[in-house]
């Protein structure tokens, strides 16, 4: 199995535990999340940002909070990022981008922080490329078809593929 599938699999395996009843279904899948839970923490730990990115991170936001339009109680207003389907993906502040001194200050604050910023998009990059795209060698429990609960929609059903018989 390929890492990156890991991830897509205790994703779905955390979803489906939310709204199954079927104890020894949730069983299997809860012993299958246990073995996939080891490589995903060595793929959270490969991405762990350094202490100078979380720095670099906390300066960006700190100045972004100082100049974003605030709300009738000095909190920052946010606005919805959403993506192509209309889904929110995020939320930035707001009234950030015709603001010329906040632009210039975090294109500063960017430069400083440059080489940690370069360092951050490779090591992503690189998870993207190979790290994911890695075989490794995972013993999941099986479990019949036949006790797999109505409740998995076609997406789940092939994620979860290499567990099912």
């Amino acid at each position: 199995m390929k890492k990156g599938k890991v991830v897509e699999m205790i994703n779905v395996i955390d979803k489906i535990l939310i709204k199954s009843t079927e104890s020894s279904f949730n069983w299997i899948l809860i012993q299958n999340k246990t073995a996939l839970k080891e490589i995903q923490k060595s793929i959270e730990e490969y991405l762990k940002p350094s202490d100078r990115f979380n720095e670099y991170e906390k300066k960006r936001i700190e100045l972004c909070v100082k100049y974003c339009n605030k709300d009738e109680t000095g909190n920052p207003k946010l606005i919805p990022v959403l993506n192509l389907s209309g889904q929110k993906i995020a939320d930035e502040f707001d009234g950030l981008k015709d603001n010329a001194e906040f632009q210039s200050l975090l294109s500063q604050l960017t430069e400083e922080y440059q080489d940690v910023k370069d360092e951050m998009i490779n090591k992503q990059n690189f998870y993207e490329t190979t790290i994911k795209n890695e075989e490794v060698e995972v013993n999941l429990k099986k479990i019949s078809i036949d006790k797999v609960p109505n409740i998995l929609t076609g997406t789940e059903l092939e994620i979860l593929s290499e567990m099912i018989e």
